[in-house]
């Protein structure tokens, strides 16, 4: 009798448990200094950090502006200035409403994974359809959940396995193997339609390249098209360590449930850095304006030269088609100064830095035409 009592006193106090919520303060700090042991938020309250930023300072603080300390990440309890006016950006370019920050995209695909997941399972799907290169696929998959790969770009294909059990479609906006292939944005808006028919997310992946790289919008696709996942990281920061997942509406009721796991002041410093140029700088014509006159370069030579067989403009993207060894190029265009990449035998990838100058690009052009003389030995056609 008194075992049974305390068993049912027990399931009563673990049912009271699994019922309490966590206490909200308001958390999280947005956080402006640092010394010492102390904490001082934007409106000048000083915090004791008995948590030593949830283990990330366990010596305490240097003291100065959060702005200038590189080495303060967000956590649970604290957040930067910086990193609330980036998610406000983010909010400004894609129409979504939260942000999660990390430090990596494979910690973006781990969050994305368990929204996805729980999403699914609360929605009663139990698959989700993904485009990407080969490479990538492993990025994508949830464990317990179906998966059919489907190409990108092939509507029919996607609306053949588009099943009332899948609960997302996920893709990869531009993949880069021995090719270089593009979701279109006829398709991702065939996909966010067929998505909003089947109460399924769309996921979309731009972390493989910088903002701006294909010539139109911020982060490369027609924001018009709003996905409920939208990954980025490359370019943004400048090379320091950053990620982002940033969800719509659709899954508010999951959020709560997945802390930030944060980046570094300093990153977010240089992405609302790059946001101001774009905004100030009128960075996206600059962009096309370089775009333009290398694509009149390359054309040139490819009309000088029988080995270039075609030249495929993707924006500051540009691919090199040749009837000659493209590694033997690539390594010769190294000893001559120049770096560019060889992604098949055939093939030459340029993604030059947006401040690339006619200059650089004259530069590139001329060791290119020395050095297709020399290796398919002297194949002008004037």
């Amino acid at each position: 009798m008194f075992e049974d009592e305390l068993i049912y006193n027990y399931i009563d106090l673990v049912d009271e448990e699994e019922l309490e919520q966590p206490q909200k303060y308001p958390l999280p700090l947005i956080i402006k200094e640092a010394n010492g042991c102390y904490l001082i938020d934007q409106n000048n309250n000083r915090f004791l950090d008995f948590t030593s930023c949830m283990e990330d300072h366990p010596l305490g603080y240097s003291g100065g502006n959060i702005g200038q300390l590189s080495s303060f990440f967000d956590s649970e309890l604290f957040v930067s200035a910086k990193a609330q006016a980036l998610e406000k950006q983010f909010q400004n370019f894609t129409g979504l409403q939260k942000t999660y920050f990390t430090s990596s995209c494979l910690e973006n695909y781990k969050i994305a994974k368990s929204l996805i997941k729980k999403y699914i399972e609360d929605n009663q799907k139990s698959k989700i359809l993904i485009s990407s290169t080969s490479s990538n696929q492993d990025n994508y998959v949830i464990s317990d959940i179906g998966v059919n790969f489907i190409p990108v770009n092939f509507d029919t294909v996607a609306r053949s396995v588009f099943t009332k059990e899948v609960g997302a479609v996920v893709v990869e906006l531009v993949q880069i193997s021995s090719d270089i292939t593009i979701a279109s944005n006829e398709y991702l808006k065939y996909l966010r339609d067929l998505c909003d028919q089947n109460n399924a997310l769309l996921v979309l992946d731009v972390s493989s390249i910088s903002p701006l790289r294909l010539g139109n919008y911020f982060l490369n696709y027609d924001i018009s098209i709003k996905p409920d996942i939208l990954f980025v990281s490359k370019g943004l920061s400048r090379g320091i360590p950053f990620g982002a997942v940033i969800t719509s509406e659709k899954l508010n009721d999951y959020t709560h449930n997945y802390p930030k796991t944060g980046s570094s002041t300093l990153a977010y410093e240089q992405a609302l850095k790059l946001i101001d140029d774009y905004n100030k700088h009128d960075l996206e014509n600059i962009v096309k304006s370089s775009a333009k006159y290398i694509e009149k370069r390359l054309n040139e030579l490819a009309q000088t030269h029988i080995s270039v067989v075609d030249i495929h403009p993707y924006g500051m993207i540009f691919t090199i088609i040749l009837d000659v060894s493209a590694y033997e190029l690539a390594k010769q265009c190294f000893e001559k100064g120049i770096i560019v990449e060889a992604i098949n035998p055939k093939t030459i990838k340029i993604s030059p830095p947006y401040i690339v100058g006619k200059e650089e690009i004259d530069k590139l052009v001329n060791i290119l035409d020395s050095l297709l003389d020399k290796l398919a030995k002297y194949d002008r056609m004037c």
